[in-house]
């Protein structure tokens, strides 16, 4: 080992500082011992078995098109094939304001942020430093007369640079992880204003049908007073015993159950579309009422081969990416860390030495630093990863599977909806022929005015019936395009 030797002397001044020297014999620093160094001990480092054990589904297994580029959706936005543009009004109100969004786009700031500090990490860092230390050592320190026991001063003006070399890809691993968490931000957000445009057009909808009902039931219960008027007439007469009469009153006190049903879906409808828009309830409540409009999917024209490109899928996938990535980045902590420093700049006991040409200082400060035992804690750090890579697989799976059972759920409940609403319509038809028919009859004085009541009322159940599968096929088909992510492809399925 070399010998350092330090001489101490003290300077003819009134002030009591001393000034320190530094003589070393034999020193001599061999750099390029260093990496030899490194890589020989990085090969006695001990990594455990962290590899992940998930696997991912592959997307071609359940016959989904991967590599498809993903089609435009209608028109940019698929509720304008509903023409209404009241609906067009509040969708793109929501996509304005609601605060789902405003967090979506925060948390793609952030990953942005997170993925620039990464970056940063791995590049030079040059500070400039200033420094003035004025201190005391102990009478009964380490340090000998006479130093020890007075005070001295040191002034320091300096450029300092760092730099990290990633030799082993930790930081590009970081980064990659980081870039594909920002990925999964920009897909979570666009699957986010998917989700709000299906579910501000599915709450229209619901309230405009409900709207309808009400009305509907308003006009039953009108038929109902005249029906009841007249069964106590007949009552009053003796006609009739007091159970028509009853009967009647029974019917209307049914009626005015489903009334206030309906006006709380009604209310219910307009406070999620007030929570979606972010609109007031008031203004809500004074929208115009609209006609449901007659919209019919071709499900024959509608693709799942596209479905691997919905946003929530990418963004898993991306997930799946950032968590493999992380995998390396912890498998690199193994290997050393080799650190390259420089310091140049000015020291002087007396502040006004400073600026003079002696006081020149300067340094390199290569540094390697090989983690050889951590307690575990390097292999707790590996499994920590290779478990979130796992758990990301299966978050890929889950919705993967997720979203082929919704699209198949959503093509079936289409069908299904279309052929009841069809169905129903065909009975509305049948009925409303029934009972025009009963009231040119009523008019030739054929029938009494309770039997043309009566048609009239099963014209009324008929229509209400129509009315709820026709919201109920318009809801499928919106359910089926947000399945779909609101893509409409050329293609048969």
């Amino acid at each position: 080992m070399p010998v350092r030797r330090a001489v101490f002397y003290c300077p003819d001044n009134k002030q009591g500082d001393y000034h320190v020297n530094y003589k070393t014999k034999h020193c001599r620093f061999r750099l390029g011992l260093i990496p030899l160094l490194g890589l020989f001990l990085a090969g006695c480092a001990n990594i455990r078995d962290g590899q992940p054990h998930a696997t991912a589904l592959s997307p071609a297994a359940y016959g989904l098109d991967n590599s498809a580029a993903t089609p435009a959706p209608a028109q940019g936005a698929w509720w304008k094939a509903l023409q209404q543009p009241a609906l067009d009004r509040l969708v793109e109100q929501a996509l304005q304001n609601h605060p789902s969004l405003t967090l979506a786009q925060a948390r793609i700031r952030q990953a942005g942020a997170s993925m620039a500090l990464t970056d940063a990490s791995d590049g030079p860092q040059l500070d400039l430093q200033g420094a003035h230390q004025r201190l005391r050592n102990s009478e009964y320190g380490l340090l000998p007369p006479p130093l020890a026991g007075n005070w001295f001063s040191l002034n320091q003006l300096s450029l300092n640079l760092g730099w990290r070399l990633d030799f082993w890809g930790k930081t590009r691993a970081l980064l990659a992880a980081a870039n594909s968490r920002q990925n999964a931000a920009r897909l979570e957000a666009e699957d986010s204003r998917n989700w709000l445009a299906s579910a501000v057009t599915a709450q229209y909808l619901d309230y405009m049908a409900a709207r309808h009902s009400l009305q509907l039931l308003q006009r039953d219960q009108a038929l109902l007073a005249s029906e009841l008027k007249q069964a106590r007439g007949l009552v009053a007469s003796g006609i009739a015993s007091p159970d028509a009469s009853d009967s009647v009153l029974r019917e209307q006190q049914q009626l005015a159950t489903r009334m206030a049903a309906t006006q709380t879906r009604m209310a219910r409808a307009r406070h999620a579309l007030a929570a979606l828009t972010t609109l007031p309830d008031a203004q809500l409540a004074s929208l115009p009422l609209q006609a449901l409009p007659q919209w019919q999917l071709d499900t024959r024209t509608l693709s799942t081969r596209v479905l691997a490109q919905r946003p929530d899928i990418l963004a898993q996938q991306a997930r799946v990416k950032a968590a493999a990535s992380g995998v390396k980045a912890a498998k690199a902590e193994f290997y050393p860390d080799v650190t390259l420093g420089a310091m140049a700049g000015l020291q002087a006991q007396n502040l006004s030495d400073l600026f003079s040409a002696g006081a020149l200082a300067s340094a390199i400060t290569p540094g390697i630093t090989l983690p050889l035992f951590h307690s575990g804690a390097l292999n707790a750090a590996l499994d920590a990863q290779s478990a979130n890579y796992d758990a990301a697989v299966a978050g890929y799976n889950q919705t993967l599977l997720g979203a082929i059972q919704e699209a198949a759920d959503g093509v079936s409940q289409t069908l299904g909806s279309q052929q009841a609403h069809a169905a129903s319509r065909a009975a509305l038809d049948t009925q409303q022929r029934i009972a025009s028919r009963s009231s040119s009859r009523l008019a030739s004085g054929l029938i009494a005015p309770s039997q043309n009541i009566h048609a009239q009322r099963s014209a009324l159940a008929a229509a209400l019936e129509n009315n709820e599968a026709h919201v109920r096929q318009l809801q499928a088909q919106t359910a089926l395009l947000r399945a779909l992510a609101g893509h409409l492809a050329t293609e048969s399925k």
